[in-house]
């Protein structure tokens, strides 16, 4: 039995070797882990996949941001492969929210409000409670628009009710979770 890295928009990305390493499909894919502020991550930095899908004729992928976190391996593997390694799959976990008159969505129709704006680095969307989202912002100060929070707290009422509250704070570190994953969403509502 082996494990394998792979989105829906990219297919198999990584496959991993007899020596339990994830080995990028060279041939297929060009593969960048960008950090927070778009630079290339090095071996033992976390970085989001960046996939180019040479393969995707009828719909080219040219540096799609995944939104998966996982670091650039080094090195040659044991096993005698010459593709470029992929190390600690961080992987994303997507919740669900629940808007204040009970309707379920998924968590990517608010996520893009946040993630898009400029001189964000990190974000968390926590929602304990339907009528409420707190969000956990980690700055690029010189980056961050005048109007960056009036447009998250409009873009987030437009998607889930003018009733909603927003509640923004900001951070100097977001924690990963218990399992060590991102998660960009946290409902505890849905």
């Amino acid at each position: 039995m082996v494990d394998s890295y792979g989105s829906r928009e990219g297919g198999f990305i990584s496959h991993e070797c007899r020596e339990g390493v994830y080995h990028v499909m060279d041939p297929n894919y060009i593969i960048e882990y960008l950090k927070a502020d778009g630079k290339a991550a090095a071996p033992g930095e976390d970085g989001e996949i960046v996939i180019t899908h040479l393969d995707a004729w009828g719909m080219p992928f040219i540096r799609y941001r995944t939104g998966d976190v996982a670091q650039p391996g080094s090195g040659i593997c044991k096993c005698g492969r010459g593709f470029a390694t992929m190390a600690k799959i961080q992987g994303r976990t997507t919740d669900f929210v629940v808007t204040p008159d009970g309707r379920r969505q998924h968590a990517l129709s608010i996520i893009y409000v946040v993630r898009d704006i400029e001189g964000v680095a990190e974000f968390k969307i926590i929602q304990e409670r339907s009528d409420e989202v707190r969000i956990l912002l980690r700055l690029h100060k010189e980056l961050f628009p005048i109007d960056g929070y009036e447009r998250i707290v409009r873009g987030i009422k437009k998607r889930m009710g003018e009733s909603v509250t927003v509640v923004i704070e900001i951070v100097s570190d977001i924690p990963r979770d218990a399992s060590g994953k991102y998660r960009y969403v946290v409902s505890k509502v849905a």
